[in-house]
């Protein structure tokens, strides 16, 4: 992740995209991860407009060369589900959460980090749209997998300081969340 060095890193990311083209071809899965890395810095500044299309074209290009199932053309649909959060698209963003999650589910196991992340995204999701319950569902399933699961300690309270941060607007998101974070840190507490 260059955030924050986004302005000097652009130029690079460009040339590695024309270089990465010329060595792999259009249609092959670097030149995805080549163009999936350059929307990156664009969302990151905020240039939404350039950072879609290349975020459609990376997802088109694994999709044809690696399939629907494979988890790099999960990653990509991610990052199109979390652009369009970012950009107020929820409706759009939601089908793509959704199948980012099954794809991580049988690609990745429910354990995997990435898998969880997307429980995360998903409920932050939710909680913008006014699904409470639905948001509520997807964090307690986060919470059970964390909760039930060898991963260890610090990941457990990686994942528990990320819903933390989760942008809840209401005393009602606060309460879930309370609730949910009082779960989380009381078996850590005992885990230590």
């Amino acid at each position: 992740n260059y955030h924050g060095d986004d302005e000097k890193a652009l130029p690079l990311l460009i040339r590695a995209n024309q270089i990465r083209e010329k060595l792999s071809g259009k249609e092959h899965p670097e030149y995805a991860n080549s163009i999936n890395n350059l929307a990156l810095i664009y969302e990151n500044m905020k240039d939404y407009d350039k950072a879609l299309p290349l975020y459609t074209k990376a997802a088109k290009i694994r999709e044809k060369t690696l399939g629907i199932a494979h988890p790099e053309y999960a990653i990509s649909i991610n990052s199109l589900a979390s652009l369009n959060y970012e950009m107020g698209n929820y409706e759009k963003a939601l089908p793509l959460f959704l199948q980012t999650i099954e794809i991580r589910k049988k690609a990745l196991g429910k354990e995997h980090p990435n898998f969880i992340s997307t429980l995360i995204s998903l409920s932050s999701l939710y909680l913008k749209m006014g699904h409470f319950d639905n948001a509520k569902k997807t964090i307690n399933e986060s919470i059970q997998i964390l909760t039930s699961s060898d991963i260890s300690l610090n990941i457990n309270a990686f994942w528990a300081d990320s819903i933390l941060h989760t942008n809840f607007s209401s005393l009602y998101h606060l309460e879930v969340m309370t609730g949910c974070l009082k779960q989380i840190y009381g078996i850590l507490k005992e885990d230590s």
